[in-house]
């Protein structure tokens, strides 16, 4: 029955469509088509896909991550266990975990700047924020903050505002060990098991969900990945 209604519809619109076009327009008729014309548009623009593109990174060796990762943008490959990501460009090289994280966890990792002054772990990504957890050798400074994700700016993070940071001496080509902890209210970033930061989710109102992302402005090596929920 509801076949034969829809079907029924179709007929009618089809010869008022018609009719429309063969006698000249009026003022009602014209409201028709206008009407009709912006359902049309609406409804194709709300099945665009999403603006925000992840691809999966193929692991070209037999060495098992537990992890699966995702690209955004650069160039990513994975081999003997090792991720190394690069910009392409002035384009920022941007990966994600392809689950989210839990609410409270645990992520061990080492990680080195082989060129570029950046490295940024990001926990919590989602489609426009994240917590921003990152080594900078310009500044020689471990740095935590409130991160904003627009692609189109060199299609990658547009930076946010800095919490807190810390001195630390940060070389290229040097491997360095990171710790972040979320649990319950509180955030916490390590490196090397001797500097910490913290920052408390309510106070600072840092991102609450999300993947885990890394990015760079220059090319990085990323080893002993571990992601434990607490």
């Amino acid at each position: 029955m509801k076949t034969y209604s829809k079907i029924l519809i179709f007929i009618n619109l089809f010869e008022c469509k018609k009719s429309l076009l063969l006698r000249p327009l009026k003022t009602t008729s014209l409201k028709i088509i206008i009407s009709l014309t912006l359902i049309l548009t609406f409804t194709l623009s709300s099945c665009k896909t999403s603006k925000y593109v992840f691809t999966p990174i193929e692991n070209s060796n037999k060495v098992l991550l537990p992890i699966k990762w995702e690209s955004y943008s650069g160039n990513w490959k994975i081999e003997n266990g090792i991720i190394t990501g690069t910009k392409n460009g002035d384009d920022w090289a941007i990966i994600r975990t392809h689950k989210k994280l839990p609410k409270s966890y645990e992520i061990k990792l080492e990680a080195m700047i082989i060129y570029g002054e950046i490295i940024e772990v990001m926990p919590n990504f989602n489609d426009q924020t994240y917590i921003r957890s990152y080594l900078y050798e310009i500044e020689q400074n471990m740095t935590i903050g409130l991160g904003e994700f627009q692609p189109g700016y060199f299609l990658g993070t547009t930076g946010g505002i800095t919490l807190k940071d810390k001195s630390l001496e940060v070389k290229l080509n040097k491997w360095y060990t990171i710790k972040i902890r979320v649990d319950g209210d509180n955030y916490s970033y390590i490196v090397n098991d001797s500097k910490e930061l913290k920052a408390s989710f309510s106070k600072s109102k840092l991102s609450n969900y999300g993947h885990l992302g890394l990015s760079t402005n220059g090319s990085i090596k990323i080893k002993n990945i571990t992601i434990k929920k607490l």
